[in-house]
């Protein structure tokens, strides 16, 4: 049974390859940033805590993509996304971290693809809102998925220009709370 299973594995590997122009395996990697909107009560008022705050959301992403077809890829890696507010000494900063298991799809307009993915991940939480007072915590793990667009400009075979995309990403955080991120992002396809 392993074998054969092996076997087939190993025809439809080689076909996909015949009929992808692009390499059968590739990575994607690059920067994000975006506007989280939290849905937990605890990062609610923490951020209120924060009168005039000073903000900076950044992040990456890796993507291991299996091209399956030309039109078609599946994908899989790591995003973290942080979300830092301070005020003087003051701080709620947070930190995003998924892991994606999507589908791309190219309709043949030049580099222009969508997808979706799921995701599987949480939210660490770190707060320091009076002078003796720090704390930190971590949302439980959710299952989320992520909506995307984008376009690849190295499409026509120009090597190492970008991708450029914007994905809306919702995440449960337990007690029926869910985040929102709505992210920009840009990244290299080698």
């Amino acid at each position: 049974m392993k074998k054969t299973l092996s076997f087939l594995f190993v025809i439809f590997a080689l076909a996909c390859s015949l009929n992808a122009q692009k390499n059968l395996i590739s990575f994607s990697f690059g920067i994000n940033s975006g506007i989280p909107v939290y849905g937990t009560e605890e990062s609610k008022k923490a951020e209120e805590k924060l009168e005039n705050p000073n903000r900076f959301v950044i992040g990456t992403y890796v993507l291991l993509n299996l091209n399956i077809i030309e039109t078609a890829s599946v994908f899989t890696g790591a995003d973290l996304l942080t979300d830092f507010n301070w005020e003087d000494s003051n701080y709620a900063n947070h930190l995003h971290f998924d892991i994606p298991l999507g589908l791309r799809l190219s309709p043949n307009l030049a580099g222009f693809s969508f997808g979706t993915a799921y995701l599987l991940g949480f939210r660490g939480d770190f707060y320091s809102l009076t002078k003796n007072d720090k704390s930190s915590s971590a949302t439980p793990w959710g299952n989320g998925f992520k909506l995307f667009a984008e376009y690849d400009f190295s499409y026509h075979g120009y090597k190492f220009l970008p991708t450029i995309g914007l994905s809306w990403t919702i995440m449960p955080r337990g007690n029926n709370e869910y985040d929102n991120l709505l992210n920009l992002y840009m990244g290299l396809n080698l």
